[in-house]
């Protein structure tokens, strides 16, 4: 599913021949592609909570067109888990996130998923056990919109030292957060992340 997040709002463009009903949407079907970003700065300037759902026969061709009005950056990240199913958090600017951060130019996506959880968190003797999906949000940087599109991994470690905060990329804590704990910290997370942890990770 293509699901895009901008603060509290949402919207999922999808092919409306192979398209599913959802909870809590507003259902639009379109058949020229070239309207999508109206009717998406339409819905992000109503603040409207509900998820907009763009049908269109062109699904491919209303994606680009999306996504040529922004600059789009490719991030990776882990949910890592360690020897006791143990989730590791971070929390930056007061928000619990999990650790991730930007493609850089000649590393692969594995490469910076693994590398942005050691930098930021600390943590070493990674290993990937799987891809599990991909989020996308819309983020304002020095007034111009971008296209953040993460990809994560699902990691373990059998690390046991002391974590250390990037405090220079404003993470101020890093936690292993136990299993009976984590659906918490989802809740003071970012809306695009719960979304993810909810319906893909624990569904």
């Amino acid at each position: 599913m293509y699901k895009v997040f901008k603060d509290k709002s949402s919207f999922i463009l999808e092919d409306s021949k192979v398209f599913s009903e959802i909870e809590n949407t507003i259902t639009v079907c379109i058949k020229d592609p070239s309207t999508v970003n109206r009717l998406i700065e339409n819905h992000l300037l109503s603040k409207e909570e509900a998820t907009l759902q763009i049908l269109c026969k062109q699904a491919t061709q209303m994606i680009e067109i999306f996504e040529s009005n922004y600059k789009v950056k490719i991030a990776a990240g882990g949910w890592v888990y360690n020897d006791r199913t143990n989730l590791l958090m971070i929390k930056r600017l007061g928000v619990w996130d999990i650790p991730k951060g930007h493609l850089e130019e000649g590393e692969s996506i594995e490469e910076c998923a693994i590398r942005e959880v050691e930098e930021e968190t600390g943590v070493r003797n990674l290993r990937i056990d799987d891809k599990i999906g991909i989020t996308r949000h819309i983020f304002d940087r020095d007034g111009q919109d971008g296209l953040k599109v993460t990809h994560w991994y699902k990691m373990h470690t059998d690390y046991n030292q002391n974590l250390i905060p990037q405090t220079e990329e404003g993470i101020e804590e890093v936690c292993w957060v136990e299993s009976n704990e984590i659906d918490e910290y989802m809740e003071k997370a970012w809306l695009s992340l719960k979304d993810f942890y909810y319906n893909l990770m624990n569904p």
